[in-house]
C-alpha cells in the first residue's frame, strides 16, 4: 500500500459502522478479505499438500480474515450465512474433487450402458471434513470468552461492565422479573444471553467447536 492510500479490507483496523447502525459495509470488507487471503496462496490449494498444512493455512489466512472482530458485531443469521457460504466455496476447491460423489448405474438389459450420476456433498459435510466450525459458533465462543475475561477482572473493565449490566436512572430495566433480557436491553447483552442459551442446550451444529 503506497503513501496516502487507504485500505479498508485489512484486518484489525476496526469495524465499519454506518450511520443507521448497519454492518453491511463491514460484511462486504470481511468477504473481500476472505477472497484476498485465499488468492494470496495462488495454486497452493489445488496441490497435493498435506491435509494438515492446508487446514492450518486456511484457518490462519482465510477464515481468520472473515472472522476478524466479528464476535463484537450483532450480525444477523443471513449475514453469517454469507460468510459461511464464501468459506465453504473455497473449502470445496481445496478438497480437489472430494467435494462430490459419483455413482455408476448399469442398465439391466443389453446393451449394458452405464450412467454416471454426480452429486455434491452438503455444506455440513464440507465443514466436518475440514473440522472447521460455522462462523456463528466461532463468534459465540469468542464472545463468551471475551465476557469471561471482563468479569474475571471486573476492576479493569468497570466501564464496559457498567454499560452492559448497569442501568442509568432514565433507562428502562434491561432485565425482567425472570432475570431475562428485555427488548430495551443492550444488543450485546441480548447476544450474550442467546449465546449462553444456545451453547447450554444440546443443539446439533456443523463442524467441531
Amino acid at each position: 500500500m503506497g503513501l496516502g492510500k487507504v485500505g479498508t479490507c485489512a484486518r484489525y483496523l476496526g469495524a465499519q459502522l454506518a450511520a443507521p447502525g448497519e454492518y453491511k459495509n463491514e460484511l462486504t470488507c470481511r468477504l473481500s478479505a476472505i477472497t484476498i487471503g485465499w488468492c494470496r496462496f495462488g495454486s497452493f490449494w489445488i496441490t497435493e499438500s498435506s491435509y494438515k498444512m492446508k487446514r492450518l493455512c486456511f484457518i490462519s489466512n482465510v477464515q481468520s480474515a472473515g472472522l476478524s472482530a466479528g464476535h463484537v458485531k450483532p450480525y444477523l443469521k443471513s449475514q453469517t450465512d454469507q460468510i459461511d457460504s464464501r468459506l465453504c466455496k473455497y473449502l470445496r476447491v481445496a478438497m480437489i474433487g472430494k467435494a462430490h460423489t459419483v455413482e455408476t448405474t448399469f442398465a439391466a438389459h443389453p446393451p449394458l450402458a452405464h450412467t454416471y450420476i454426480h452429486r455434491s456433498i452438503s455444506n455440513e459435510k464440507v465443514f466436518k471434513f475440514w473440522k472447521i466450525a460455522l462462523c456463528s459458533i466461532e463468534f459465540r465462543i469468542r464472545r463468551i470468552r471475551m465476557w469471561q475475561s471482563f468479569l474475571r477482572q471486573p476492576h479493569q473493565h468497570v466501564q464496559v461492565n457498567a454499560a452492559m449490566f448497569g442501568k442509568l436512572v432514565f433507562e428502562a430495566d434491561p432485565l425482567d422479573h425472570k432475570g431475562e433480557t428485555t427488548t430495551q436491553a443492550h444488543a450485546c447483552l441480548r447476544m450474550l444471553e442467546i449465546d449462553i442459551n444456545i451453547l447450554s442446550d444440546k443443539v446439533p451444529h456443523w463442524g467441531n467447536t
